[in-house]
C-alpha cells in the first residue's frame, strides 16, 4: 500500500519550476493571459496559464514511480482537495488505468466559523477533502472494513414501513396495504422473508432461538436468510441480525 499527501496546489503551497518548450510570456499573450505590454489580465493566482500544468507536471513521474513500487494487489491512496481532484482523477486514470480506479472517500475536516462575521461569501465553507484510490490491476478486491462492538450485540424486530414515498414499493402485506410512504423490501423478497419466517416458528422454534438459527444457518451455508412477521399489536417488522461490529 502506497499512502501520499501531495500538496493541494492552493496558490500558497506549491512551487515548482519546469522548463517549458515555449517561453511562458509569448504562451499568456497566446492565450489572452496578459496584454501587449506584458501586463496581466487578471491578478487571479489561478489565471496562469500554467498554475495546473505545473502541478501535473510534479505529480505525473511521482505516480509512474509509485505504480512501479506497488506490489500487484497493491493499492494507492493520495490525498487531495477540491483544486485539483478533477485533474488527478485524470491523470491516475492515465497512469494506473481507469478500470483501477476504485474510490473518491470524502474525509471531513474541520471549518473554521470565521465567515459568520461577513455579509456575503466568495465560496461556501468546504467541509471535506478526499482521498483518491487506486488498486494497481482491475481484479484487485479490498477486505471489508470491520469495526468490533467488543461484543456480540443480539438481534432485534424493527418496523418494516417507512416514510420515503415510493409507490412502487407499497402492496398488500398482512392485509395492510399502505396509502403512502413504502414497505423496506420489493414484493417477492418479502414473502420470502414472511415464508422463512413461518418454518421457523414451525420447525425450529421449538429447540432454538431465531438468533441461534441464523448463525447456525449462516455458518452452514452462507446465506443471510430474511424475516418479516406481524406482531401482537398488528405492527409489520423485519429482523435485525446479531452482529458483532459493523462495516
Amino acid at each position: 500500500m502506497i499512502y501520499i499527501d501531495p500538496p493541494y496546489n492552493t496558490g500558497n503551497d506549491f512551487v515548482y519550476d519546469d522548463d517549458f518548450a515555449e517561453p511562458l510570456q509569448d504562451y499568456l499573450k497566446r492565450t489572452g493571459q496578459i496584454d501587449g505590454e506584458g501586463s496581466p489580465l487578471t491578478t487571479n493566482k489561478k489565471a496562469d496559464g500554467r498554475f495546473h500544468s505545473k502541478w501535473l507536471s510534479m505529480i505525473y513521474p511521482r505516480l509512474r514511480l509509485a505504480r512501479e513500487l506497488l506490489q500487484e494487489d497493491g493499492v494507492i491512496f493520495v490525498s487531495i482537495d477540491d483544486n485539483e481532484v478533477h485533474h488527478l482523477r485524470m491523470v491516475m486514470n492515465e497512469v494506473f488505468g481507469e478500470e483501477n480506479y476504485r474510490n473518491t472517500i470524502s474525509v471531513r475536516r474541520g471549518i473554521k466559523n470565521v465567515q459568520a462575521q461577513f455579509d456575503d461569501l466568495s465560496a461556501l465553507s468546504q467541509g471535506h477533502e478526499y482521498i483518491m484510490v487506486f488498486s494497481k490491476y482491475a481484479d484487485t478486491r479490498l477486505p471489508k472494513l470491520f469495526l468490533s462492538h467488543g461484543e456480540q450485540r443480539p438481534g432485534k424486530w424493527d418496523t418494516f414501513w417507512r416514510g420515503t414515498d415510493r409507490p412502487t414499493m407499497r402492496y398488500e402485506l398482512f392485509g395492510v396495504n399502505p396509502e403512502r410512504g413504502q414497505w423496506r423490501w420489493e414484493e417477492h423478497r418479502t414473502k420470502n422473508a414472511i415464508q422463512n419466517y413461518v418454518f421457523y416458528l414451525n420447525q425450529i422454534a421449538g429447540r432454538m432461538t431465531l438468533d441461534e438459527w441464523y448463525l447456525d444457518n449462516l455458518t452452514a451455508t452462507n446465506t443471510k436468510l430474511n424475516f418479516v412477521r406481524k406482531n401482537e399489536e398488528g405492527v409489520v417488522q423485519y429482523y435485525v441480525p446479531p452482529t458483532a461490529g459493523k462495516l
